[in-house]
């Protein structure tokens, strides 16, 4: 657990993780973080992660030639998610993420809403609050530092944690958009950006 806070900590590691954040909130990827939440029971506590659904997939792995591991955008499609297909063109039946959303929430449950939709500019204080969140889940998933001193912090990721994990979802969500803009304005690209990509682009007022 030492090892995995340390590298977590290091420069670059949580804003790392937010870009696997990023990617994970476009696609619609839930089964690692779930937005908006609840996440998996937490079996320490009895109670549940905000938003951490499976601990074994925020992977890390070892750097080549270094003392410290690094977060690995390894197992980043979610073969249950209902956002999975992005492919979807207007001649089949669910090719907007409204028709997805539709198919997938049931009365009042917002529970299936596209997570990519946290990504707008717009929604730069929820996002805030969903990386608190995920850094609350860390540390009661890494269990707390076994201090002497009464008064000593036993939490084992640095402050401003989910400040430099927020810099990094914004990070890797705008690589995603420089990307598929990119896309967008090359006549030769433009054909792989399905109606179902284009359609999360207006959403995110990319």
């Amino acid at each position: 657990m030492r090892q995995i806070a340390k590298s977590l900590g290091a420069p670059g590691g949580l804003e790392g993780l937010g870009r696997v954040i990023a990617a994970d909130l476009f696609n619609g990827t839930i089964d690692r973080f779930a937005w908006p939440g609840p996440g998996a029971q937490n079996l320490l506590s009895g109670g549940r992660f905000n938003y951490l659904t499976n601990v074994g997939n925020v992977i890390l792995v070892t750097e080549p030639n270094q003392q410290h591991l690094r977060v690995a955008a390894l197992d980043t499609w979610d073969p249950n998610s209902p956002y999975r297909d992005v492919t979807a063109q207007p001649q089949h039946q669910i090719f907007s993420v409204a028709a997805q959303e539709q198919n997938h929430i049931t009365g009042t449950n917002q529970l299936g809403a596209w997570p990519g939709r946290l990504l707008h500019p717009n929604r730069a204080a929820d996002l805030r609050l969903f990386a608190a969140g995920v850094i609350d889940d860390l540390e009661a998933a890494l269990g707390p530092r076994n201090r002497k001193l009464a008064f000593a912090s036993k939490r084992r990721l640095p402050q401003k944690s989910a400040d430099r994990l927020f810099n990094g979802i914004v990070a890797g969500a705008n690589e995603i958009r420089v990307k598929l803009v990119e896309f967008r304005s090359d006549a030769g690209k433009r054909a792989k950006l399905t109606t179902i990509l284009t359609d999360r682009m207006n959403i995110l007022n990319w």
